[in-house]
């Protein structure tokens, strides 16, 4: 005869927009600021570059840049934007390491 708890799957239970305290709510939150970082990074530049136009042909003080020959806004939008991603990862799987040996007890 087993005894198995009466409520099994309670223990397992993650609720993204209502964390439970302590490790998960500091993991959802730091979540959070690596999505609102991705999104404002994605999205921001685009934004920033069609707000600051000039005329209707698109000219801006993005456009009219050039790093190596190339336009400022095609270097920014093409190879900053990968970057920023791959910056994130590393940033995230740093801080989560952090979280998890200062959970464990183990400081660094």
């Amino acid at each position: 005869m087993t005894t198995e708890p009466a409520n099994k799957g309670d223990n397992n239970r993650v609720n993204f927009f209502l964390p439970q305290a302590g490790f998960m709510r500091h993991e959802v939150r730091l979540i959070k600021i690596m999505l609102a970082a991705w999104l404002l990074g994605s999205f921001g530049f685009p934004l920033l570059l069609a707000d600051s136009q000039h005329n209707l042909l698109g000219e801006s003080f993005l456009t009219e840049g050039n790093v190596w020959g190339f336009p400022l806004h095609f270097l920014v939008s093409g190879q900053g934007v990968i970057l920023f991603f791959i910056l994130i990862c590393f940033l995230f799987n740093a801080l989560m390491d952090m979280l998890t040996a200062r959970r464990r007890g183990r400081r660094r």
